[in-house]
């Protein structure tokens, strides 16, 4: 059996490319971020200086999950600037920024 990550999403930066060059429209992004084969459902705001991305989904103990980032060039736990856009890409099993060693269960 196929171990994913069902509870939370933390490879979901990775999954899903931050930039700051478009405004994302209203409609929610529908993409497997668990690779279950059923898309989650990803809606992303702006507003305040904050961005909040929400996920939902059938494989998190409470049905979604949400994620707030500031806005501010000088943090590395915010995004550099307004507009931001969410653009779906292929995961990165072995991401960089973790010594590019695998994710467990990562497909």
């Amino acid at each position: 059996m196929r171990h994913h990550a069902r509870r939370h999403f933390p490879v979901l930066a990775i999954t899903l490319l931050l930039t700051a060059c478009a405004t994302q429209g209203p409609e929610p992004l529908r993409v497997d971020l668990d690779g279950d084969g059923s898309p989650e459902r990803v809606q992303l705001d702006q507003a305040n200086a904050q961005v909040t991305i929400a996920v939902e989904s059938n494989t998190l103990a409470e049905g979604s999950q949400t994620l707030t980032f500031g806005v501010d060039p000088a943090r590395q736990d915010a995004v550099c600037g307004l507009p931001v856009t969410l653009t779906p890409s292929a995961p990165d099993c072995a991401p960089e920024a973790l010594g590019a060693q695998a994710l467990p269960g990562c497909i």
